[in-house]
């Protein structure tokens, strides 16, 4: 079973490394909290999530964002494998954001499941 590690970059003064599943849980963040263009020396990582957020709220767009959020994952952290039907992405009209479900297992950590929760704001 590999083991994956990162350096942890919210808190490195009480944790300084990160295993396995918080890796992925970090990479998740920095994939989808990097702008394209952003990232010195590889423009291209990261994902189109700002400007999206940015179109009208509906659930057109949210599927869009769902599509784009895992393409943008699966194109920069291939341990990941989403389960698309139980993964959603619902806006949340009185809140002005959308409600993020992000269903997926890594490949070589035992459990059939993991979910990224969340919640991504407009404007």
């Amino acid at each position: 079973m590999p083991v994956y590690s990162d350096i942890n970059q919210t808190t490195p003064e009480t944790k300084p490394l990160l295993i396995d599943i918080e890796s992925v849980y970090q990479s998740i963040n920095n994939i989808l909290n990097t702008n394209l263009g952003e990232r010195l020396f590889n423009p291209g990582f990261g994902s189109e999530l700002e400007s999206m957020l940015f179109e009208i709220m509906n659930n057109s767009t949210a599927n869009r964002i769902l599509n784009g959020t895992i393409r943008a994952i699966n194109k920069w952290d291939p341990r990941i494998r989403f389960d698309r039907s139980q993964s959603k992405i619902t806006p949340n009209y009185d809140e002005n954001r959308y409600d993020v479900v992000l269903a997926f297992s890594v490949i070589g950590v035992d459990s059939t499941n993991f979910k990224y929760e969340g919640s991504l704001l407009r404007g």
